[in-house]
């Protein structure tokens, strides 16, 4: 099956950081890969490391993360901030 997406851009003069809203049906594996795109695009620009905190997002400084580890098949960062998450791989986060 063709994955199909439409993609646009809305200029807002009152919208000072750029938000990005995806909407679909359900969060399939390409609105996954889409996001992580996103994130990887966006902490690349920043040198920050993407995390979590429940929903909530972190861009933290690389020098700022003290271990690594996994749990329960999910990435765990511990950072001078706290206890995070990480949608990336063990291998895509070494990287």
């Amino acid at each position: 099956m063709e994955e199909r997406i439409n993609i646009g851009f809305e200029e807002d003069p009152s919208c000072e950081i750029p938000q990005v809203i995806i909407k679909a049906d359900n969060k399939t594996e390409l609105v996954d890969r889409i996001i992580t795109a996103i994130e990887q695009c966006v902490s690349r620009e920043n040198e920050k490391v993407v995390l979590y905190e429940g929903d909530k997002l972190h861009f933290v400084d690389p020098k700022d993360i003290i271990r690594v580890y996994t749990e329960k098949r999910k990435l765990m960062v511990c950072t001078s901030e706290g206890l995070f998450r990480s949608r990336l791989t063990l291998k895509e986060f070494e990287s």
